[in-house]
């Protein structure tokens, strides 16, 4: 009971984890480029050691966050809520599968000084599709609220969730591309023997798919980015303008930087002169480029969480900035994964669970808000941007729910029937519910 109620995070400790998850994310994308760019590799001893912690750690992670999220959902008691259940079991049943096949994984290496392709082709694929399937639903979700409420800020978010997915989809190809060119049994060897190893995708038409999913990581980054500067202008006020700008600039800037170094080859004459020294301090200095951005994106969650009074909003708000904040961090694959130990791929492990903390803690925000027109009165009232984002949500909800509401009641509706004297005029109900709605829409402009 003591070891349960330890991960039981409160708010605080919660962002303090989610920051810790980042760190580890960095540091397991970084361990073979650091290990290709120093002339004494650790002892395999310890790679296995770290390896196991990486593995234990992902165990407490899940077990972490699937009980936040669990916390998520039973604040919202409605009655149409087993589909939610039913995401529920898929998240937590894929977890769980990943983590056999973690261990699986490292048993595989303790016995046998290697382990089998299939194994670690299984983790990866089942880490990214059901983040496409999470993602897909979330997508879905921003663009039918576009439908009924023509906010911009709702559109960029569909669209740069559809971009993640087609930034994991090409991912996806290119990792099969380096199993099938593999061998399929990945023996214990020295990291920098496997890396002179590889064949960095030398087929010309993958050419293209490398360049095409580096455009679509900058494009979704920047699609998050503009969003989230809007949402968080309210706060330049109480910092001023100059510190506002360089918080939210910096992020972009050192995203942005490594992609323009490689592209336009600014710094190939330092990596000439000072080869592998060089390489090194500009991998561990950029390496972290996408955490950065994540926690600036969770941060619009996180600071209306801290400002809601309600419990549960402050719950499924924090939920979607934990998703949000290890979704960006998680979706960066390494150059090299097919090493042994497997650094790496415990990064990944965490994208659909990422997708799926988004998915619930923004999708149920949205109808516990749509169910509840003093806590929407509440939140304009706070006046700043991101509670107009979250209001604006919970208005179409709550006539996307209005309408499936109606086509049900106009299904049940025999046109024969003189039930209250009717006239059989199916239209007369359809205008009621336009003036519902059109009255939904009034009062939203006025508060």
């Amino acid at each position: 009971m003591k070891l349960v109620s330890l991960f039981k995070f409160n708010n605080k400790y919660l962002f303090h984890f989610t920051v810790f998850c980042s760190i580890i994310f960095v540091l397991d994308s970084l361990i073979v480029t650091i290990y290709s760019n120093i002339p004494n590799i650790p002892d395999p001893s310890f790679n296995l050691s770290l390896y196991v912690f990486f593995v234990i750690f992902f165990i407490i992670s899940n077990f972490v966050f699937l009980n936040h999220s669990k916390r998520g959902i039973s604040q919202i008691k409605l009655n149409a809520i087993y589909s939610f259940k039913l995401l529920k079991l898929v998240i937590t049943t894929t977890q769980f599968i990943l983590s056999i096949l973690l261990v699986a994984t490292l048993i595989q290496i303790f016995l046998i000084k290697g382990y089998y392709l299939t194994t670690f082709s299984l983790i990866i694929y089942l880490s990214i599709i059901s983040a496409i399937g999470f993602l897909l639903l979330l997508s879905y979700q921003f663009f039918k609220w576009f439908i009924f409420n023509k906010n911009y800020l709702i559109l960029m978010y569909g669209i740069t969730f559809s971009l993640i997915i087609l930034n994991l989809t090409i991912s996806t190809i290119l990792v099969n591309y380096e199993f099938i060119h593999h061998d399929p049994f990945v023996k214990l060897r020295s990291i920098k023997t496997i890396i002179s190893e590889i064949n960095f995708y030398g087929n010309y038409s993958l050419g293209y798919l490398i360049n095409l999913n580096s455009y679509l990581s900058i494009a979704s980054f920047i699609g998050i980015w503009i969003p989230t500067i809007i949402l968080l202008k309210t706060h330049s006020i109480k910092i001023g303008k100059l510190k506002y700008w360089m918080l939210v600039v910096i992020p972009l800037l050192y995203f942005y930087f490594p992609f323009v170094v490689y592209e336009f080859g600014i710094l190939d004459d330092l990596f000439l002169n000072y080869g592998k020294d060089f390489n090194l301090g500009f991998s561990i200095l950029f390496g972290p480029f996408k955490i950065v951005g994540g926690l600036l994106f969770g941060i619009v969650f996180w600071i209306s969480a801290n400002k809601m009074k309600h419990t549960d909003l402050q719950v499924l708000l924090k939920t979607a900035a934990i998703g949000i904040t290890i979704l960006f961090g998680a979706t960066a694959l390494p150059s090299t994964i097919i090493s042994i130990p497997p650094f790496g791929l415990l990064s990944l492990t965490f994208v659909g669970l990422a997708a799926y903390m988004l998915l619930i803690g923004i999708f149920l925000l949205s109808i516990r808000l749509s169910r509840d027109s003093f806590i929407r009165k509440e939140i304009y009232n706070l006046a700043e941007e991101q509670f107009k984002l979250f209001g604006n949500i919970g208005i179409s909800q709550m006539e996307q729910t209005l309408q499936k509401q109606v086509r049900q009641i106009l299904d049940n509706i025999d046109p024969k029937e003189e039930l209250y004297h009717f006239e059989s005029d199916i239209e007369a109900y359809k205008d009621f519910i336009d003036d519902a709605i059109n009255e939904v829409k009034k009062y939203k402009k006025a508060t």
